[in-house]
């Protein structure tokens, strides 16, 4: 199956996610998503690498998992706190969500460290700051 390449190879893995981001995006029936998305999140717990968390927080944020998108960025920040793009795209995700002031601590964290110039962590930041 295609899931069990997940996790071998990092160069794989986007590759793999991309193929089932757009075949979940064909997937009609909430029942058949919900499976997929649970199935797939299985595989992805066990992998443990931040790039395919981020890689999938954002298919579930493209296919209107919002929760379970910001659930994947925490678990990025915890595989590796000092990944600046895994604070930006919590950041981006808490502020989506109206909690702005998570989304506050984590564009503060991408900031020290050295993200004051992602163009992801100025679109958070305005973001928030609109509302």
């Amino acid at each position: 199956m295609l899931l069990g390449v997940l996790g071998q190879d990092e160069d794989q893995d986007d590759e793999v996610l991309e193929l089932v981001e757009s075949s979940l995006v064909q997937v009609s029936s909430v029942d058949s998503r919900e499976s997929i998305i649970d199935s797939i999140q299985e595989v992805i717990d066990g992998v443990g690498r931040v790039a395919a968390c981020l890689r999938w927080a954002q298919i579930l944020l493209k296919v209107g998992e919002r929760a379970k998108a910001i659930s994947e960025f925490e678990q990025a920040t915890k595989l590796d706190p000092e990944n600046a793009t895994a604070q930006v795209e919590l950041a981006k995700a808490l502020t989506a969500d109206g909690k702005f002031a998570a989304a506050a601590d984590h564009c503060l964290r991408a900031v020290e460290l050295g993200a004051g110039e992602h163009n992801s962590l100025n679109e958070a930041l305005n973001a928030s700051e609109a509302v």
